[in-house]
């Protein structure tokens, strides 16, 4: 995976895919409406190699990144700067200099995420701003720039050509796409703003819950809050997903906590969770 990202959901692939394979199948295309790093896009695009697939985020560097994967820009010109080596000068210039083409913005949501720490875009950097030289945990120690290159090709090869990448509001967009299998994993309702750069407001997490109620062929997945099961009483609530969510460095000072999957009364859900679950435990 090219990001990395707290509440990322590459390690509970298994245990979603479930909820939406049957929306998918009915529908025959699959819109993620908060892509960020784009787990589960990429393994339903794996799965499902024939069907169209929209990636939409409102982060302007993450949207410009799909854009790219989508078969927008100069692709040699991202893998170009991606092959930069990171440093704390050139990371306080990325900073300070506003991008002015899309390669820009989509080469700045990579190299932000690669080098802050637990890759929160807003973060400094990893090890500090001083003293690299004497630090274990070094700007570059999560930067490949070959497996970023490679991962981005091989990414732009497969999806150019059925993906659609877009920077608009997710709930508009819930309206817009009907005939559409959506995924949606917003924003933390608790911490959110501490952990993205573009902001999910509580009356935006209720317009989310009001017009999701008046549609079929969808799935959450959301931080488990009270505010949340408030938010979806009326739809279909399954909290057995324990993801190891930390922004802690020390492995033993981390800890699991239920992160909750919401699916509409009514849909057809195959439910192999119990299975998956068992897996994910062992």
């Amino acid at each position: 995976m090219i990001f990395r990202y707290p509440g990322g959901k590459s390690r509970l692939i298994d245990q979603l895919l479930p909820f939406i394979r049957t929306p998918i199948e009915e529908t025959g295309r699959f819109a993620d409406l908060f892509v960020g790093g784009g787990s589960v896009l990429l393994a339903v695009a794996r799965d499902y190699p024939n069907i169209p697939l929209w990636a939409n985020d409102a982060d302007r560097n993450i949207s410009a990144f799909w854009q790219m994967v989508a078969g927008e820009g100069d692709a040699d010109a991202l893998c170009a700067m991606l092959r930069t080596p990171p440093t704390v000068p050139l990371f306080l210039r990325l900073r300070a200099e506003e991008p002015t083409s899309l390669e820009e913005r989509a080469y700045r949501a990579v190299f932000f995420n690669r080098t802050t720490f637990s890759g929160i875009a807003s973060s400094g950097p990893i090890g500090g701003y001083a003293n690299q030289e004497n630090t274990k945990w070094k700007i570059d120690c999560r930067y490949n720039s070959e497996a970023l290159v490679n991962e981005f090709g091989r990414m732009r090869v497969s999806l150019a050509g059925r993906l659609r990448a877009t920077r608009k509001d997710a709930v508009a967009m819930v309206g817009e796409l009907a005939e559409w299998a959506l995924y949606l994993d917003p924003p933390y309702f608790d911490k959110g703003d501490m952990l993205y750069p573009v902001q999910f407001s509580r009356e935006q997490h209720r317009a989310l819950a009001s017009i999701l109620r008046s549609r079929v062929n969808w799935m959450l997945s959301y931080d488990d809050h009270p505010g949340i099961r408030g938010l979806y009483d009326w739809a279909i609530i399954d909290n057995t997903l324990r993801p190891r969510y930390s922004i802690e460095i020390e492995k033993e000072k981390r800890h699991r906590k239920t992160e909750l999957v919401i699916t509409p009364r009514g849909q057809k859900v195959r439910r192999l969770l119990e299975q998956s679950a068992i897996a994910y435990q062992t």
